[in-house]
């Protein structure tokens, strides 16, 4: 139980989201900045878990506090609370999900370039899992928040002001506010837009924001 408060506080003094007490220092990169594109969230989210729900296991492992088995991959209700650049080139990304009754915080620290999940999931006395079982989990969580981030080839508008790169000059191109774009193709930290007839890329936070900056149409 330890863990499990010094987990909330750490994401209460980290400013996430959750807490109704906590606000962001950085309103660019919290979801209390987009109060009003909450529906954008929420469809967001509903695409993050429809994902989850295609990698799905049937490992059971067994819940002592409930004295029954559980499906292996029972995880539900997956969020992205915030995502914080660790260096210039990594991400640290944070993440809640609920399994069986209960609700669990986690961490992906260095996701761009070696993630590792860490959440008190895996320390919960309460379940008796192996080995195998973790890595999967950690795997499947990870490869459905990067099936998240690559966006298909299609249409979108900007919910804010947003500055991407020329491809061809280099310069920087601002994209306003309701703006329609096109994707035409997403890399591992990068995705390729046109925007008034000029190829664009959008990198950074740009990129991992994407589905909270930008609506589809």
């Amino acid at each position: 139980m330890k863990y499990l408060i010094r987990e909330f506080t750490e994401f209460s003094l980290q400013r996430f989201g959750e807490s109704p007490t906590a606000q962001a220092t950085n309103h660019g990169l919290s979801q209390n900045a987009f109060d009003k594109h909450l529906d954008n969230i929420r469809t967001s989210n509903l695409r993050l878990n429809d994902i989850l729900n295609t990698v799905r296991s049937t490992n059971n492992i067994y819940n002592l506090k409930n004295n029954s088995l559980m499906d292996g991959m029972e995880i539900k209700n997956l969020k992205i609370l915030r995502m914080f650049p660790s260096n210039e080139i990594d991400l640290d990304v944070y993440i809640s999900f609920d399994m069986g009754d209960q609700n669990y915080y986690g961490v992906i620290n260095k996701f761009v370039t070696n993630p590792d999940l860490k959440s008190e999931l895996f320390r919960d006395d309460n379940l008796f899992v192996n080995k195998e079982w973790v890595i999967k989990t950690k795997g499947n969580i990870i490869k459905v928040i990067k099936n998240w981030m690559n966006i298909s080839p299609s249409k979108w508008k900007s919910l804010k002001d947003i500055q991407c790169t020329d491809v061809i000059s280099g310069q920087i191109v601002n994209i306003p506010k309701d703006s329609e774009v096109n994707v035409l193709r997403t890399f591992d930290n990068s995705i390729i837009v046109t925007y008034d007839n000029r190829n664009c890329k959008l990198k950074g936070m740009n990129f991992y924001y994407f589905n909270y900056w930008f609506e589809e149409l």
